[in-house]
C-alpha cells in the first residue's frame, strides 16, 4: 500500500481467547465514531495465534460483526471470514486477513471466533482485531 505508515494503536487492538470446541467467543468492540480519521482509509486485520492443538480437518472461523448500538451485532457481509483448518501436525499456523471497511460500515465492529465441535483445546491461543494506520 503506497503511503501507508503501518502504525498500530493500542486503542484499536482487541483480543480474546479462542473458544473451546463447539463454542463462540467475541472480542470487545472498536468504536469507529469520534476519531479524526475515516475508517475506510485504514487497514484492519483479523487473525489468530498458532493453534497447535487444532484437530485435523476441524476449523476456527473468524468473522467481522457490526452494530449501530454496541448491543445488537450482525455479520458484516462485505468482509470475508478467515477460516483456518487443522492439519495432522502441528495443528495450524498463525494466520490473519487484512481488509478495508466499506463506507457504510456501522459504528461498532468486533471479531467473532467460532470453534467447530471436537476441534481440540485451543483456549491458550488468542484471536484479535486491530487497525493499521
Amino acid at each position: 500500500m503506497i503511503g501507508a505508515r503501518n502504525i498500530e494503536d493500542e486503542n484499536f487492538y482487541v483480543e480474546k481467547a479462542v473458544a473451546a470446541a463447539a463454542a463462540t467467543a467475541y472480542t470487545d468492540s472498536l468504536d469507529l465514531v469520534g476519531e479524526k480519521f475515516f475508517a475506510e482509509n485504514i487497514e484492519f486485520i483479523v487473525g489468530h495465534e498458532a493453534l497447535p492443538d487444532l484437530v485435523d480437518d476441524k476449523t476456527l472461523t473468524l468473522s467481522l460483526e457490526q452494530s449501530d448500538d454496541n448491543v445488537t451485532f450482525e455479520a458484516h457481509a462485505d468482509v470475508a471470514a478467515l477460516v483456518t483448518t487443522g492439519v495432522d501436525t502441528p495443528g495450524a499456523d498463525a494466520a490473519h486477513s487484512r481488509f478495508r471497511l466499506p463506507s457504510g460500515t456501522k459504528r461498532y465492529i468486533r471479531a467473532k471466533g467460532v470453534t467447530l465441535a471436537a476441534a481440540g483445546d485451543n483456549t491458550a491461543a488468542k484471536f484479535y482485531l486491530k487497525a493499521k494506520f
